[in-house]
């Protein structure tokens, strides 16, 4: 199997969102990636971008796997765009297209953890190799949540999937049996927010007639001062996403 081959074998099932306010080099671009991703989604500035990215978390309960966004750019410059992202979810994965005349911004862009960068014009090689390192990543990185016993949650929390135990300092944290599922469940879907009808289906299966807001939140509120702070996120009129 060659690079373009094995590129496409990796990269066909992602979602990204590509952001470009140059219409011309946009669709150019578009067409290339069309080859390597079966989900994209356009923007032509930074607030369209930010829009897209919260409707889409909305609609799929899953943030995007990788967007690639211009810098220099209307309403919200890619800087803007990526710090208002990151706020949204740290996590997630970045390419910056830059121009020679935005060199003042890349200092920024890495202090905040951008490792990704295509410089315009660019050769098509290059884009192979930053689209299968970020996309190597990305794989390398759902593993780890999939496969990993310990889970690492903060500088002094873990979590064991296998013996479902807490830990602080290495020291087991007590649960109760129903905060061990509510973690459970928030590790499970680590890249999602949990709705509340999935919440009340675990904690209270065949007595769904208990569950309700009013019996969730004394255990959420417990669970939270066992955790790490803003650990676990209220999505309003949704349910709770766990943040990492």
């Amino acid at each position: 199997m060659n690079k373009y081959n094995k590129l496409c074998s990796i990269t066909k099932e992602f979602h990204i969102l590509y952001v470009e306010d140059d219409e011309k080099f946009r669709q150019n671009t578009y067409e290339i990636l069309e080859h390597f991703f079966t989900k994209i989604d356009t923007a032509s500035n930074g607030k369209e971008a930010y829009i897209k990215y919260l409707a889409s978390f909305k609609t799929h309960q899953k943030y995007y796997d990788i967007v690639i966004t211009d810098i220099t750019m209307p309403k919200l410059n890619g800087l803007e765009l990526t710090k208002k992202i990151y706020q949204q979810n740290e996590n997630q994965l970045v390419i910056v297209i830059s121009a020679y005349d935005s060199a003042k911004y890349l200092l920024e862009f890495v202090n905040i953890g951008i490792e990704y960068f295509l410089v315009k014009p660019f050769k098509l090689e290059k884009l192979f190799e930053v689209l299968h390192n970020v996309s190597l990543k990305l794989i390398s990185l759902q593993k780890d949540l999939n496969e990993s016993n310990i889970m690492r949650l903060s500088d002094n929390f873990s979590w064991d999937c296998k013996k479902r135990l807490l830990l602080k300092n290495q020291l087991k944290v007590k649960l109760t049996k129903k905060e061990i599922l509510l973690i459970q469940l928030f590790i499970d879907n680590i890249h999602r927010a949990v709705s509340f009808e999935e919440i009340y289906t675990v904690l209270w299966g065949v007595d769904r007639h208990l569950a309700s807001t009013y019996n969730l939140n004394p255990i959420i509120s417990r669970l939270k001062k066992k955790l790490p702070d803003n650990l676990v996120t209220n999505i309003y009129g949704f349910g709770y996403r766990f943040t990492i």
